[in-house]
């Protein structure tokens, strides 16, 4: 990175690019003032601290007055220092899973992402042993994974790259990388934002060196980004009060004076961005992220990648075509029998075979944010009609759709509720695509019945049980003829087997050979 210093040119900054910790008070009159005060300014990302004890308080009253709100928040789940230090003690350990499962079950639907566990390279201030930092992150990380929410981390604070290609090098070879890769990027120690830092090799090699904030920061995206953690996020950044005293007065002003100018050179180096830019980006099996559209100024193109594979996929899928080919296959044969979905760009490959990650698939961006998953999941919370589209306007036009497909001898496999994303056409009717197209297989004369059923169970998983009647009918009309009697057994076998799934993985037997 010999240039590094130098900010990128032709990059655009999200509008939320900059969002605001807040604090609880145990005055309500005072959240009155916090609120109006975000209001004034225009934030609309928060991030708020939670941990032990907090649920039924002042930060519990505050989140939820949030949520009402509107904002999207960043819930950052901790351990007080005592319960820190005692990982992985097996009661430490129950009782932070119980944490993040309660407060995950009753907030989770509400919030935008979550950040886990704190400051791991300053065990004075965290807590954490190496041990005890890895158990707490996989409580975590399941937790999160099991309630479908982009998870930040591992949170190393100030310029330590070794430690970050350490610890996310320990999350990978364990399967519970982040979606999003957070460091503390703060610059006090180099007293302004623009100095070059005199503490990696003294004030005399600094200029040299030439590490200023947008090098430090372009260099830990790409450390994220060779782990298989492209997105860079820095959640906290301060100058505490007594150290700007050692040299300057009116500490207040310039303390502010010092973020703005952070966030102006965070910004210019290109290297970092809001904690969610969409909710379907993630990174469980795959890391998925957007880039700039180089065709179109202002498009967005989406990167998906596979991070890991179950031990009998890494045997069977030597014998098969590269996941991103697999994709391409798949986009084109939806494309090619009229079926929409995102369209596909490129797919690339290493060619040795022995890495079964190095492929990657490339489509075009599709707008909206919002899913078959999601508005399943509001249907079941009461919500009547989540951004305007009904159950009786939904159930038909996605029975139609999926009957298409089906018709035209398209069994997709993976026909998860995420997987189907929705756009609200012009007239307010909800239009379908699909993604994640790599398991499709093709039928010459349409999807045999059992196939089709396996289809709509995953689709459908999320649904409260009158909505599934409901939709199972549009679907027996759209297609001309009853499914059978079986449908709805096979509903219920797929609902087992999900249950099912969620247990073996909170035993200790499944974290032992995960591990």
């Amino acid at each position: 990175m010999r240039l590094g210093h130098l900010p990128p040119a032709g990059h655009r900054m999200a509008e939320d690019f900059t969002s605001v910790a807040v604090a609880p008070t145990a005055d309500p009159r005072l959240e009155d003032v916090l609120l109006a005060r975000l209001a004034e300014l225009g934030v609309r990302r928060v991030r708020l601290d939670f941990t032990y004890g907090d649920a039924g308080g002042p930060a519990e009253r505050l989140l939820e007055r949030l949520c009402a709100a509107g904002y999207r928040v960043t819930l950052h789940l901790l351990q007080p220092f005592a319960a820190a230090r005692r990982m992985p003690a097996t009661d430490a350990c129950e009782e932070w899973a119980h944490f993040c499962d309660a407060t995950l079950d009753r907030h989770g639907a509400r919030i935008v992402d979550v950040e886990a566990t704190s400051t791991i390279n300053r065990r004075r201030w965290a807590g954490y042993r190496v041990s005890g930092m890895l158990a707490a992150w996989r409580i975590a990380h399941d937790a999160v994974r099991r309630h479908g929410l982009p998870l930040a981390g591992p949170s190393i604070t100030d310029f330590e790259p070794a430690l970050n290609v350490g610890v996310l090098a320990l999350l990978r070879k364990r399967n519970m990388l982040p979606d999003l890769h957070a460091d503390n990027l703060f610059c006090e120690r180099s007293t302004e934002p623009e100095r070059w830092d005199h503490k990696i090799f003294g004030h005399w090699a600094a200029p040299w060196i030439s590490f200023n904030l947008v090098k430090k920061a372009r260099l830990l995206a790409r450390v994220g980004a060779d782990a298989g953690v492209p997105r860079l996020i820095s959640p906290a950044a301060f100058w505490t009060l007594s150290r700007i005293e050692r040299v300057l007065s009116d500490s207040e002003e310039k303390q502010a004076d010092y973020l703005a100018r952070y966030f102006v050179l965070c910004a210019a180096s290109g290297a970092l961005e809001p904690p969610t830019r969409d909710a379907a980006l993630r990174h469980a099996r795959n890391a998925i992220w957007t880039v700039d559209d180089p065709r179109h100024p202002g498009g967005k193109l989406v990167v998906k990648q596979p991070v890991k594979h179950h031990l009998h996929k890494k045997l069977l899928d030597r014998l098969k075509p590269s996941k991103a080919r697999r994709s391409w296959n798949g986009a084109c044969e939806l494309l090619r029998r009229g079926v929409a979905t995102a369209a596909p760009v490129a797919w690339l490959e290493a060619r040795d075979g022995a890495d079964l990650t190095r492929n990657w698939y490339v489509c075009e961006y599709v707008a909206g944010g919002l899913s078959v998953g999601s508005l399943f999941t509001a249907y079941t919370r009461g919500e009547p009609a989540p951004q305007g589209i009904a159950p009786a306007t939904a159930h038909p036009r996605l029975a139609e759709f999926l009957v298409r497909m089906h018709n035209r001898g398209l069994f997709f496999r993976d026909l998860s509720g995420g997987n189907i994303l929705i756009r609200v056409a012009e007239d307010g009717a909800p239009e379908f695509s699909l993604i994640d197209t790599a398991r499709i297989r093709v039928y010459r004369d349409g999807v045999p019945p059992r196939h089709r059923l396996s289809d709509l169970a995953r689709a459908c998983h999320k649904l409260h049980p009158a909505g599934r009647l409901e939709f199972l009918a549009a679907y027996a009309a759209a297609l001309g003829r009853p499914l059978g009697a079986f449908a709805r057994l096979r509903f219920g076998l797929y609902d087992f087997k999900a249950g099912l799934k969620r247990w073996l993985r909170r035993t200790r037997f499944y974290q032992r050979l995960k591990r």
